[in-house]
């Protein structure tokens, strides 16, 4: 009896000891990564409730999406370089935009991808937007190395189109910076502090065999 409760006693201590450890490494993690702002994160989550209504075919998805992109003030970024590209043509146009006026297309007309102007420069001339976004696509088993600059508190993440995985690697003057990761893959963010401007180099791999669509959105 006495050998049986010393056991019991133990374990209940260590499944203690190992949730403390656990909420220490949590709590670590979140002082050492600095977090996204909340309109950063709210643009990436519209466009994963845009896509996930885009592959589903749900209307009030696609209107719940439209309703955040047209509260976020949104503006096209066209300031990466390409530094390298794996194959000629590796990077080109997406198949479909993450904004108000892309979902209002794909209601209107019943989800079919159609290939628009970039309807989101018409809000480009909004002063101190609160996110730039960057939409492209890349070929399968391709990869693209762009470069940036950029200054103070930065955040950046990646949604796919296609709901496929997408690999990413950011350094800021060769020192890595973390993505972290979530379903399966296809949303990767950023965040980091910096105290005057830095070279950013970000590199983009696409682990599939088709042509993929992605989101590049920065704080």
């Amino acid at each position: 009896m006495t050998s049986g409760i010393n056991i019991y006693i133990t374990f209940a201590m260590m499944k203690t000891i190992l949730a403390i450890l656990a909420l220490s490494i949590s709590i670590a993690a979140s002082a050492s990564y600095p977090e996204i702002s909340r309109r950063l994160a709210e643009y990436t989550e519209a466009c994963v409730t845009m896509r996930d209504g885009v592959l589903n075919h749900d209307r009030y998805a696609l209107m719940d999406a439209r309703e955040t992109f047209a509260s976020v003030l949104a503006k096209p970024y066209r300031d990466f370089t390409v530094e390298r590209e794996s194959c000629k043509g590796a990077l080109g146009d997406p198949t479909m935009q993450f904004n108000e006026f892309y979902c209002d297309s794909l209601l209107a007309n019943g989800f079919r991808l159609v290939e628009l102007d970039d309807l989101s420069v018409m809000r480009g001339g909004k002063d101190n937007p609160e996110v730039l976004c960057y939409c492209a696509s890349l070929v399968g088993d391709a990869e693209v190395q762009l470069s940036f600059m950029a200054s103070g508190d930065c955040g950046l993440t990646i949604v796919t189109a296609d709901a496929l995985p997408i690999e990413a690697d950011l350094t800021l003057d060769s020192t890595p910076i973390r993505f972290t990761s979530r379903d399966k893959g296809t949303v990767r963010t950023a965040a980091w502090k910096m105290d005057g401007f830095g070279y950013l180099k970000f590199t983009l791999r696409n682990p599939n065999p088709t042509r993929q669509t992605f989101v590049v959105a920065l704080q």
